[in-house]
């Protein structure tokens, strides 16, 4: 038990370093990835709309979980279904915010248009994720 506390008593102020220091890492990597799979949910909301339509929920969510498994399959092992239920929202809302100011997207989700070419949503006839970002 001495040596423990003598431990502590030379070392505190490194311990706490590492702790501050690890902490910010976790944190800061938590927003990153929080971001960045919010984004990519609005893509898969938006492909699941299109392909279900209205009144169909729990059929949209549960193809969107099963996608995120497939393209995060480390994080879908940490992440539960209820929290990514809450991801699902944000990227709903942000999805219901370009619909209303695009009618690009609204026609894309409504089935008027077959290609987009918006942010990160996929053009259908190249097959790649295109941006409106110009070169």
């Amino acid at each position: 038990m001495t040596s423990v506390i003598s431990f502590l008593t030379e070392w505190w102020q490194v311990i706490i370093v590492a702790v501050v220091l690890v902490l910010g890492i976790y944190f800061k990597l938590k927003s990153m990835w929080h971001g960045n799979i919010v984004e990519w949910l609005v893509d898969i909301c938006a492909a699941m709309e299109k392909e279900c339509g209205g009144g169909t929920g729990f059929l949209k969510l549960r193809g969107a979980y099963n996608a995120f498994v497939e393209a995060f399959p480390v994080i879908s092992k940490i992440l539960t279904f209820d929290t990514f239920s809450v991801l699902v929202d944000e990227a709903l809302e942000k999805l219901k915010t370009k619909i209303h100011t695009n009618d690009k997207i609204k026609g894309y989700i409504e089935g008027r248009l077959d290609a987009v070419l918006v942010e990160g949503v996929i053009d259908k006839t190249e097959g790649e994720v295109q941006s409106n970002a110009s070169d």
